[in-house]
């Protein structure tokens, strides 16, 4: 039995890519089996939430097909969020996935974006001691689209003022999907992510490029969200082992039009980025801020690269 694992940071597109699978009726599709309160969600169905991503209604219903119960389980969704020894056991992910795994009767795909810093235990203990043919698919998205994502379908709503400043320091934003987790608990490893004066996205940014380097050593496929929404034939095409891409081309383009607002639909000539904040940097085009990024990465890529 074929195993997919689709993967990445939140708000990049997982679900979307998700549903395409969903869609082919090929799959058994289970999604985000480690969500904190994932019994509830299954009994609730996702309605009458309001719903974050477009065209996806009632994202737990194959738990209810194959009849699945699961326990609400807030300490699995961070507990070893980065697995040091990847060929030791983690019984808990493992009894979680073997139960969608053995109820299944068919090939399966789960979505979960609480994987991304667990693929290489995927990649080396759990296939080796299931001896299943596993794919992990990795979706990487501009980090500045995706935390703005963040912010625009965070609850309660922040500031209206992040629409015009969505990059300066605010405490209050920290506890958007995990942030102040990840950085409390990566930050034992990697002391600058716990520096109080470091803007959030700067964080933000750093646990995204450990996340993108995590999927370049063990993801089968890695596919740019960015890419698939302005070109969806041609980054399709690595899936095409997968899905019906020309099935799969309408949902992407349907998506986008419900897209969020992106990094570009800011004006960054006049906003108070961290970037000006905190180096009185003027930013004349959009791509400097990415720019700088970039080169600021490398001065900490040594201390990431040792973990």
């Amino acid at each position: 039995m074929r195993q997919i694992f689709i993967v990445g940071r939140f708000r990049t597109g997982t679900s979307l890519i998700w549903n395409l699978f969903r869609q082919t009726k090929r799959y058994a599709t289970f999604y985000e089996p480690l969500h904190e309160s994932i019994a509830t969600e299954i009994r609730n169905n996702n309605s009458p939430k309001i719903l974050k991503h477009f065209g996806m209604k009632h994202k737990f219903t194959e738990y209810r097909d194959y009849n699945i119960q699961l326990q609400d389980d807030p300490q699995l969704a961070l507990q070893n969020l980065y697995i040091k020894r990847p060929s030791e056991p983690f019984d808990a992910l493992y009894v979680r996935l073997s139960k969608l795994v053995h109820k299944a009767d068919k090939d399966i795909v789960i979505k979960s974006n609480r994987l991304d810093f667990r693929i290489n235990w995927l990649e080396r203990y759990y296939q080796a001691n299931t001896r299943a043919n596993i794919t992990i698919i990795y979706i990487k998205r501009n980090p500045r689209n995706s935390y703005i994502s963040t912010i625009e379908t965070s609850s309660p709503k922040p500031s209206p003022k992040w629409a015009t400043n969505p990059f300066c320091i605010n405490p209050q934003r920290s506890h958007i999907y995990y942030l102040k987790q990840y950085i409390q608990i990566l930050g034992r490893k990697f002391p600058f992510l716990l520096r109080t004066k470091s803007n959030n996205y700067e964080k933000y940014y750093f646990i995204y490029k450990k996340s993108l380097e995590m999927a370049e050593q063990y993801a089968d496929v890695i596919i740019d969200y960015d890419k698939l929404i302005r070109t969806p034939r041609t980054e399709l095409k690595k899936l095409e082992d997968y899905i019906d891409i020309e099935q799969s081309i309408p949902l992407v383009r349907t998506n986008d039009k419900k897209t969020p607002v992106t990094y570009l639909d800011i004006d960054f000539k006049h906003t108070e980025t961290f970037v000006d904040y905190a180096y009185n940097i003027d930013l004349t085009h959009t791509h400097t801020y990415q720019n700088f990024m970039e080169h600021y990465w490398q001065d900490y890529y040594r201390c990431f690269h040792t973990l």
